[in-house]
């Protein structure tokens, strides 16, 4: 199991001292947000040797791909996602299947997908699609085209705040398609990507019955929005470090 920083911009700290922090910390590798500056990152981590597991292509278009507003934007962003991930030796690219205002999901959508899936096998890349605020359109895809290229992404913070469905059986039950996890806290009402143990998450819960079943599985702490606590980007991957060893705590019981 290795440990995964997602890196964002932090208060406009230079990212090759932000790969020192990583490289001198408990974290394994990181995971970079689809940006201007996304290229030029993945750069860098090769030439310092970093791991990076996965690529996140923008979400703010991601209703498009149920209609025709602005799709071939959002086209072009995650295919331009998958082809740097082959490009960089990144294995995984995760995108969202809606934003902000959910459509209803129909066969033009799924077509998309199709489309993207052959895209992502081509380049030997895997595409994972993450949880956010409706299941209905994830379940329609996966059940829809099955491919070792096509995966879950399972966001624990957004099972709490925007599904809340959490501690369902819901995310149980297709756990063998899960190849990446994202871990941040929350007190249920909002996305605040907290550092685990500092809002209302069971991650004792989240340890038993899913860690200890996908026990080989990367976890990444995605909890950007927590910067604008800190004064240094290494403040916050050392307290982001703390929650790390408890989750190792509960792994080992």
């Amino acid at each position: 199991m290795k440990k995964i920083f997602s890196i964002y911009p932090f208060n406009d700290e230079d990212f090759k001292n932000q790969m020192n922090v990583i490289k001198n910390s408990l974290f394994d590798g990181v995971f970079i947000y689809q940006s201007d500056a996304y290229e030029e990152q993945l750069q860098v981590c090769k030439e310092m040797d970093i791991f990076v597991e996965a690529i996140h292509v923008l979400r703010n278009k991601a209703d498009s791909l149920w209609n025709d507003d602005d799709y071939e934007v959002y086209k072009s962003t995650v295919m331009n996602g998958i082809y740097m991930a082959s490009k960089y030796k990144t294995k995984l690219v995760v995108m969202h299947l809606t934003s902000f205002k959910t459509k209803e999901k129909n066969e033009r959508g799924l077509n998309r997908m199709k489309e993207f899936v052959e895209y992502a096998t081509k380049m030997d890349v895997i595409l994972c699609l993450e949880n956010v605020r409706n299941n209905e359109h994830f379940d329609y895809v996966l059940d829809s085209i099955n491919s070792d290229h096509l995966k879950r992404c399972f966001d624990v913070g957004h099972a709490n705040c925007f599904s809340k469905d959490l501690y369902s059986e819901y995310h149980l039950k297709n756990i063998e398609r899960v190849v990446c996890v994202h871990l941040h806290d929350n007190n249920g009402l909002y996305d605040e990507h907290k550092i685990p143990f500092t809002g209302s998450i069971d991650f004792e819960w989240f340890v038993e019955k899913f860690m200890k079943i996908k026990n080989q599985i990367n976890i990444t702490f995605e909890v950007h929005n927590q910067r604008m606590y800190y004064d240094t980007f290494k403040e916050l991957v050392d307290n982001s470090s703390i929650a790390v060893k408890r989750i190792e705590e509960l792994f080992k019981r």
